[in-house]
């Protein structure tokens, strides 16, 4: 990758996002573009992150962004900006928006695929029924063709985040499971979508105008079941089950999530997109 002066917004989330890249910062006068957090992690309220777009410094030099959020809504981004945006709706995706996937999951778990496939598919699912979850899960559950493997919470994480027996849990079910529903929660994204590739298993999900990161690169119908309802997800979660080779689906998923959503790969890739799209190498 050609040599790139970078200038860095101090700030946690972008602290995170520059420990994994190789690269020198240098000042704002010298760089070539600018490395921004603007909004602070997990805002919600579109007017704050609104006026945190358009807050000063407002920069000539192209900038890239991240907005690390559950929020849905349009904004107004100014032309040098790149923003990479954790939700948003595919058809409402302004020029300068992109997808960010959820590269903050940590090391991936050790992987071995399951082998041995059981009489019916078991799709997994340990959470809270936000979203658009809970109709698919009733549906699964009512569907003798599946196995389900499912532990509800009525709390985010339990209303304790950092228990280490409801994390071991959580990953236990996902391990434990070829098939997990990753449908969205309150943002149009799923976090456990990247989750379960990086433990290597098959994320089922029933999406709404929801896109796919990297869809020029990968063909997600390969690695996942998704359609637009209920009854789709599962009739297409039958067949990939009995036509697919499940063992070789697992540790592609793996290798994607290797491939594409380790944070310095995914923040390498981004970068050379960067600039052959704002600096023209």
């Amino acid at each position: 990758m050609p040599l790139v002066k970078i200038y860095i917004e101090p700030g946690p989330a972008v602290s995170y996002i520059s420990s994994h890249l190789a690269i020198d910062a240098v000042s704002e006068a010298n760089c070539d573009f600018i490395l921004s957090v603007r909004c602070p992690w997990g805002i919600f309220d579109p007017i704050a992150i609104q006026a945190a777009l358009d807050a000063p410094p407002c920069y000539s030099k192209p900038v890239l962004a991240f907005l690390i959020s559950d929020c849905t809504d349009d904004f107004q981004i100014l032309n040098n900006v790149t923003l990479f945006r954790l939700s948003l709706y595919k058809s409402r995706k302004s020029l300068n928006e992109r997808l960010l996937p959820y590269i903050w999951t940590g090391a991936p778990p050790a992987f071995e695929p399951i082998r041995t496939i059981s009489e019916k598919p078991v799709v997994g699912f340990c959470g809270v029924l936000s979203g658009n979850r809970a109709p698919l899960i009733a549906a699964l559950e009512a569907d003798d063709r599946v196995r389900t493997n499912f532990v509800i919470r009525d709390k985010f994480w339990g209303g304790k985040p950092h228990d280490p027996q409801l994390i071991k849990e959580f990953d236990d079910n996902i391990e434990r499971s070829l098939f997990t529903v990753c449908c969205r929660g309150r943002g149009n994204f799923s976090m456990r979508f990247y989750q379960v590739l990086a433990a290597g298993r098959i994320p089922v999900i029933v999406h709404q105008d929801m896109e796919y990161p990297f869809e020029d690169e990968v063909d997600w119908d390969n690695y996942l079941v998704r359609g637009d309802s209920n009854e789709e997800v599962i009739e297409k979660l039958i067949d990939f089950w009995k036509h697919r080779d499940l063992e070789q689906v697992q540790i592609a998923c793996r290798k994607i999530y290797e491939t594409y959503f380790l944070p310095r790969a995914f923040l390498e890739r981004t970068l050379r997109s960067f600039m052959v799209e704002n600096c023209g190498s």
